[in-house]
């Protein structure tokens, strides 16, 4: 029996939570691998510029720089994507449009993998289970039509 300081004995400690234990080290490589097997998969399958993000972007860049295709229906339709357009949109201040796709990519698609890798360790002890389900999940969006180009594909998905 163990005491504290003032000689009240002290419950045992509990066992200690494996999936949890090694987590900083093995959930960020994890994470590190869905984040590549997504950008790869986005580069392959959604080429820059991807379907929709020619538009997107454009509309982006017409909110920083209203001069820019001034007079144009569409860049001066509603903006409707005010969040994507103010976050996204700086970007094309200082980087072309391709650029700014990558930009965008590369941040969503870390959000998504480290969102993707959190939940397969919450839901299951198995090993590299972040990254056997997010390749399951490309896989799939490959062989059929699941509407998965929204979540890995272009930057318009944001």
């Amino acid at each position: 029996m163990i005491l504290n300081h003032k000689g009240a004995a002290v419950p045992p400690a509990l066992p200690r939570d494996d999936r949890t234990a090694d987590f900083p080290r093995s959930g960020w490589i994890d994470a590190a691998l869905v984040w590549t097997s997504f950008l790869l998969y986005s580069a392959v399958a959604a080429p820059v510029p991807a379907l929709n993000e020619p538009h997107y972007l454009a509309k982006a860049r017409h909110f920083w720089q209203p001069g820019w295709c001034a007079g144009d229906m569409f860049l001066e339709s509603v903006d409707a994507h005010v969040v994507f357009f103010g976050t996204l949109g700086w970007f094309t201040t200082w980087c072309s449009l391709p650029v700014t796709a990558w930009i965008g990519r590369v941040v969503s698609l870390a959000v998504l993998a480290g969102g993707w890798t959190t939940l397969a360790r919450r839901l299951t002890a198995l090993p590299w289970a972040g990254l056997v389900s997010a390749w399951l999940f490309l896989t799939l969006q490959t062989i059929g039509n699941w509407s998965g180009e929204w979540v890995v594909g272009g930057v318009e998905s944001m």
